[in-house]
């Protein structure tokens, strides 16, 4: 059996660290910061995935991108891992458009799920 543990990113900043959840309960009951973000509190001690190796998937929101964009958050986490994540994103179909514009720090997205079929 192989089980799976589940990191979420905890924003301190302009910084972010993915960590560990440890259930839904957990996350339920997670405060709610001035962003209106759901996440761990700052003086919350978790492990973190980057002290683990990093991370085998990432589920990226659709933040009304091209399919292949991503935010800098994301690629500085990517970064810390000794092995690339599969990247995938979730998106509404209306926020796919292809002509985006596209920098060095972009990396393309593995899979992309959509509300709708292509």
């Amino acid at each position: 059996m192989i089980i799976r543990e589940c990191f979420i990113p905890r924003y301190i900043g302009p910084n972010m660290d993915m960590v560990k959840l440890h259930s839904m309960e957990d996350m339920i009951s997670l405060p709610v910061t001035s962003w209106n973000i759901q996440q761990p509190a700052e003086d919350d001690e978790r492990e973190e995935a980057k002290k683990k190796g990093g991370l085998d998937l990432i589920v990226v929101p659709g933040l009304e991108k091209k399919k292949e964009k991503n935010d800098s958050y994301i690629m500085r986490c990517i970064e810390t891992c000794k092995k690339k994540p599969l990247l995938v994103g979730l998106e509404k179909n209306t926020q796919i458009c292809d002509d985006l514009p596209v920098t060095e720090r972009d990396m393309p997205l593995d899979h992309v799920i959509t509300s709708e079929p292509a």
